[in-house]
């Protein structure tokens, strides 16, 4: 093990080797993806010479990747657009909500059973 750190360390310092930083996902980069998406399932129906049949039911296996893939990152993009935006305005709202709440809502008082 002490001989990986070694080498790590030594490619960290040379710059060949940096460890991976992700950044988060932001609303530009969702809207490319999003539009990316769009585009691939668009193609096939935009440009059905590009995409002869090859199946057995004469269906294409280029246009139906697309369609799927195309679908995929528009879902991921969506997902990404409501945690990235929904998700806080929802915040805000119940925020708001609960400032205008002066008090709390008065239950009844409580009334004994008899048990007959």
């Amino acid at each position: 093990m002490a001989g990986i750190r070694d080498i790590n360390a030594r490619m960290a310092r040379l710059s060949l080797y940096k460890r991976a930083e992700s950044s988060p996902m932001n609303t530009p980069n969702t809207m490319i993806l999003a539009a990316l998406g769009m585009v691939m399932e668009a193609l096939p129906r935009v440009f059905p010479a590009w995409f002869p049949p090859t199946g057995a039911d004469q269906a294409s296996a280029r246009a139906l990747w697309l369609a799927v893939m195309g679908g995929v990152e528009v879902a991921i993009a969506a997902g990404f657009l409501a945690r990235l935006l929904a998700l806080p305005l929802a915040f805000r709202l119940f925020r708001l909500v609960r400032a205008h709440e002066q008090a709390s809502i008065g239950l009844p008082s409580a009334r004994g059973i008899s048990g007959r």
